[in-house]
């Protein structure tokens, strides 16, 4: 009786240990029920022991009916249907008492997106807390969030883990509950798995590289795999009639369904699920690669696959080895200043096709952290012999993007034993003369390929078309995913996405102000009228576009420019805001006079604000200017967390209060010697485009050569007679053309920096830049520059206004804006001089076209091109 009752507690105590272990590789699953039970898990527990020794009763029936010898020697013997059928039968019978003994909870959520992902995008615990969140009363730790945006309603919020992409009730039309669980306590051994790797990749990213062992990388392979499959949206929409798309694969997994005895869909996943968990890889690969060895690349490319006779039963490892061997894995790092946006589909979406076969894809990605990426790329897609001819055939926008092929170091039978120096035999043991073990032994060394920026967006692009009107996205940094939605709207016409609209309200939303403590300059209010606001947040899409940013400096003075335009409604918030800050800091000097001793004659002389900064410079001002904002005006001054468009409105202040201050010379004195190192930023080199005076006298410098000084007397004396009325033109083309003349000589020159030319020489050259990098950047076949081309001299007086008239609408068509468009300035003169500025740059651009773009001047002016081109040899005479 001792012995007997010895053996029971010892049967217990494993069925204890048992149940204690799968309980917790289920727990440990991102993907386990979230309100599970404690008696649930138990009989989960006793189930999945139950069911252990009968898991190969639910494999695929392909042993049954397989058709090729190849694939008979992949199966098991010929012994085991008859104990398939008889275990299948008792299995039948424990499913009709589970169904009445046990039920799954009535609400269930699993992650869509692993957990371990979701951990990466974790927002920041000092300013990203889920409102009214608790701290866990055990460990006093609050809960983990993302930032996650809902496309459908456009609410974004701080939404904690366990709720954020979560399916519903799953599996609610299994037929078997208890299968269910404990298929999920397996994927959860698997998913832990994978998750060490990815940890190892990201661990990897300062060598560039990764090596995994042949067993890791298939692993992960797998895992990768049954995401799809586990995915509500992929693995229901195979049975979803309203997507067409689908048909062949929907067909398929009913045939598959049928085959195997399966009653609803659902059974069907678990059915393929438990088979590719349960069976080794090496089945798998040898039922796949005896299939792909007998397609050919155009055969495999036309059926796609699976149309053979024995397809059906071999379903699961033909649709697995079709991504395990048609693939090749690579890994993407993002830019050092940006970061991969998350969404449902970005862990695992298809990219890119072939032309002549719009169903074979050529990527696929998935999206692990803010930093990393996975990218599967088809074999057809490699370099070499013979894949030339499916390469012309590509349609990706991912194709250029670096993917290196893997290099494998085949495990070697045994290892070498070194002697002196040299090999004295080679060690052996039972496991070397095995294949399949020293097959796992191998090791792929895998190159981690740094992104560009650009390249960082397309990646972003290819993401945002990937997702649905009613899924997420997720994302870490705020101006990181401004820039990356202002680059794909830029690029993606509003009728060929259906989230187009709700992208645009998550970026509006991100540059204004949110964090409790940034200034209240930018607030909702602050915008009445749209076409003001969309066109701030064009600037903001320049200041954080990846290469060559627009200044904030170069920023501020164009909203102080929009804002207090003439035809501008003041009326606005924006506005009075705007200058309410910089009338209070002229009043902080003009409240305390200095004596007139104090005032020097420079002070008397024309000052002018800084012209145009470049980045560095354009910070180091706004931090000199500091001191004197938080001083006068504390609310408007910046930190860290302050939005993009609050940024640019504090600039804004300070050159509108630099403006302003030059007004008279008691302000410029008090200015000087209050704030000597604020003051040296001021200069005495004007620029009547930026502001209203008459510049008639503008001081030559001593140090110019003769040549300049002469050329800028000359072009002084042209348009001062032009503004006196002395000199006429005809049209615009001929005063265009006669002040060229002069400015390509002064170009690159001092000389330059004078009234009129300033804005030429300023625009020139971002006008040719952002024509051949965004606009027009891929040259016709045979195109040849004609460096000796110029726009004729001698025109009639209506083709000269028919070319002045379409570079000017080609002009605006670029975002450009002229001087004066919205209406002509109240002071007659500098209204006169901003116009020769306009038809000095619109000749100037015509010039440019004629010599290095022909080919669109040809398109633009096509009806007169021969009229408006001819060859020259140097200056013409001045």
């Amino acid at each position: 009786m001792a012995r007997k009752s010895k053996k029971k507690s010892s049967r217990a105590s494993t069925s204890q240990s048992a149940q204690s272990s799968s309980s917790t590789a289920a727990q440990a699953s991102s993907s386990t029920a979230a309100q599970a039970s404690s008696a649930t898990a138990a009989q989960t527990s006793s189930a999945t022991a139950a069911q252990s020794s009968s898991s190969q009763a639910s494999q695929p029936s392909s042993s049954r009916a397989a058709t090729s010898s190849t694939l008979k020697t992949a199966e098991p013997s010929s012994s085991q249907p008859a104990q398939a059928s008889s275990s299948a039968s008792s299995q039948r019978s424990r499913k009709s008492t589970s169904r009445t003994s046990f039920r799954l909870p009535e609400e269930q959520y699993y992650h869509e997106i692993p957990r371990a992902v979701l951990e990466k995008y974790q927002a920041s615990p000092s300013h990203h807390l889920v409102e009214g969140a608790r701290p866990f009363p055990c460990t006093g730790a609050l809960a983990q969030c993302i930032d996650y945006y809902d496309i459908g309603t456009r609410t974004l919020e701080k939404r904690s883990i366990d709720r954020a992409y979560v399916v519903k009730d799953l599996y609610r039309d299994a037929s078997n509950p208890l299968e269910v669980i404990e298929l999920e306590g397996k994927l959860a051994g698997l998913e832990q798995h994978a998750t060490h790797i990815f940890e190892d990749i990201h661990n990897s990213v300062t060598k560039g590289k990764l090596t995994l062992a042949r067993a890791d990388l298939d692993e992960v392979r797998k895992y990768l795999f049954l995401v799809h499959f586990r995915r509500q949206v992929l693995g229901l929409s195979y049975h979803d009639k309203n997507r067409p798309e689908d048909v062949a694969l929907r067909k398929r997994f009913a045939q598959y369904g049928e085959v195997n005895g399966l009653q609803t869909p659902i059974d069907t996943w678990l059915h393929l699920l438990r088979y590719l968990l349960e069976t080794s890889m090496d089945k798998i690969d040898a039922v796949g690669a005896a299939w792909m060895g007998e397609q050919s690349m155009d055969s495999l490319l036309d059926n796609f696959g699976i149309d053979c006779d024995f397809a059906i039963d071999y379903f699961p490892a033909i649709n697995f080895e079709l991504q395990n061997q048609a693939y090749f894995v690579g890994f993407w790092e993002a830019a050092e200043t940006d970061e991969f946006v998350l969404t449902p589909g970005a862990f695992g979406y298809w990219e890119g096709c072939l032309s002549t076969h719009p169903e074979f894809h050529l990527h696929r990605v998935f999206v692990i952290s803010p930093r990393l990426a996975i990218v599967l790329r088809s074999d057809y897609m490699r370099e070499g012999v013979g894949f030339g001819r499916y390469r012309e055939r590509a349609c990706s926008t991912l194709l250029d993007l670096p993917v290196s092929p893997p290099d494998i170091d085949f495990a070697k039978a045994g290892h070498d034993v070194v002697v002196d120096g040299e090999v004295a035999f080679t060690f052996r043991t039972a496991n070397d003369y095995d294949p399949a073990i020293r097959r796992k032994r191998d090791r792929f060394t895998m190159k981690i390929h740094k992104l560009t920026p650009e390249q960082t967006l397309a990646v972003n692009a290819a993401t945002l078309r990937s997702t649905r009107p009613d899924e997420a996205l997720t994302f870490t940094s705020r101006s990181m995913v401004v820039r990356t939605l202002r680059h794909y709207m830029h690029r993606t016409p509003i009728c060929m996405d259906m989230c187009w609209e709700s992208y645009r309200t998550l970026a509006d939303r991100l540059a204004r102000p949110f964090a409790p403590d940034t200034p209240s300059l930018a607030r909702i209010g602050s915008f009445p009228h749209e076409e003001t606001f969309h066109w701030l947040m064009d600037l903001v899409y320049e200041i954080t576009r990846p290469t060559e940013p627009l200044p904030l400096y170069m920023c501020g003075t164009a909203t102080v420019r929009r804002l207090f335009r003439p035809t501008d409604a003041r009326g606005t918030v924006l506005a009075e805001q705007c200058g309410h800050y910089a009338d209070k800091l002229v009043e902080h000097f003009s409240s305390q006079p200095v004596a007139k001793s104090a005032i020097h004659r420079r002070d008397e002389k024309e000052w002018y604000r800084p012209h145009t900064l470049d980045y560095d410079s354009s910070l180091k001002l706004t931090d000199t200017a500091r001191p004197l904002l938080r001083k006068v005006v504390p609310a408007c001054v910046c930190s860290a967390k302050s939005s993009l468009v609050d940024k640019i409105l504090e600039v804004a202040v300070l050159v509108r209060f630099l403006d302003l201050i030059v007004k008279s010379p008691q302000l410029v004195a008090a200015f000087r010697l209050r704030c000597p190192s604020l003051f040296r930023w001021m200069h005495l080199c004007p620029h009547p485009t930026r502001n209203p005076k008459d510049c008639l006298d503008y001081p030559y410098d001593a140090d110019w050569p003769p040549v300049h000084r002469d050329i800028r007397k000359k072009f002084d004396d042209l348009w001062k007679g032009m503004l006196r009325g002395e000199i006429t033109f005809p049209n615009r083309y001929e005063r265009g053309q006669a002040l060229h003349k002069y400015a390509e000589r002064m170009w690159k020159t001092p000389a330059i920096e004078g009234p009129i030319t300033m804005a030429f020489a300023l625009n020139m050259p971002v006008m040719g830049a952002r024509m051949v990098k965004e606009y027009f950047p891929d040259k016709p076949p045979g195109f040849q520059e004609r460096p000796t081309a110029r726009p004729r001299r001698n025109q009639s007086l209506e083709a000269g206004d028919v070319i002045m008239r379409a570079i000017t609408e080609f002009i605006q068509s670029m975002g450009f804006q002229l001087f004066d468009e919205d209406g002509p300035h109240p002071d007659p003169k500098m209204a006169k001089m901003r116009q020769y500025a306009n038809d000095l740059l619109t000749y100037g651009y015509l010039d440019f076209l004629a010599r290095m773009r022909p080919d669109i001047l040809e398109g633009i002016v096509k009806p007169h091109w021969s009229t408006f081109i001819e060859e020259y040899d140097g200056y013409t005479d001045i």
